[in-house]
This record gives C-alpha cells, structure tokens and sequence, in this order.
C-alpha cells in the first residue's frame, strides 16, 4: 500500500508513477473533494478527505490496520507531516517531497 498527501500536479505525477511502476494499492489524500476526484481518475484506489479522521481511515485500508508501505507527503506542511508517519507502518518508508516547513519526528522506542 502507498498513500500519497497532496493530490495536487505533483501528487497526481506521484500516483501515476506508483500505478505505472508497482503493484501497491494507491491512496490519495487531499483537502480538496475536485482534487480527489482527479486523483481516482489518474489512478488511485481509494481517495480519502484529509481531516481529523485520516490516519484512522487510511489505516482501515491497509492490511490489518498496519499503515501503509510507503507514504509520500507532496505538502509537506506540519499537519500532514505528523498525518505520514501515523499513516506508515512500522518499518515503513515515509517520503517528504513537499517544502511546506513540516518536521518529522521519529522515535525509536529503545528499551534497557
């Protein structure tokens, strides 16, 4: 599973290429009803409404809840930023194409 934030001209380039070079289930995300709308159109599986439930939806759509593969945030903006690494599955690649300011935290969960 790939989930890709932002559906924008970049975003769409984005779920073109993963529909042209893998075999993962695409899912798109964005603010925008007309740009999700797009997005299916160009390839993407599934379109979820980026908002206070997107982490919960898209995870619904992953195998077992787990969280996706790889995440690819084309905003890059805080919200959606934190939104890609809940989304990831652990172990998972997340991908920050967008400038938007964001930081990704990561933490390691090290026991002693």
């Amino acid at each position: 599973t790939a989930v890709v934030f932002g559906t924008g001209g970049l975003g769409h380039v984005g779920i073109q290429l993963l529909r042209a070079l893998t075999s993962a289930r695409v899912i798109a995300l964005d603010v925008n009803d007309e740009k999700l709308r797009l997005a299916k159109e160009v390839g993407a599986h599934e379109a979820v409404l980026s908002d206070e439930n997107a982490v919960e939806n898209v995870r619904k759509l992953t195998p077992g809840g787990r969280g996706a593969e790889a995440v690819f945030d084309f905003v890059g903006v805080p919200p959606t930023v934190k939104a890609s690494g809940a989304c990831a599955m652990i172990e998972g690649d997340v991908t920050i194409v967008g400038i938007g300011g964001g930081s990704l935290e990561v933490g390691f969960g090290l026991q002693a």
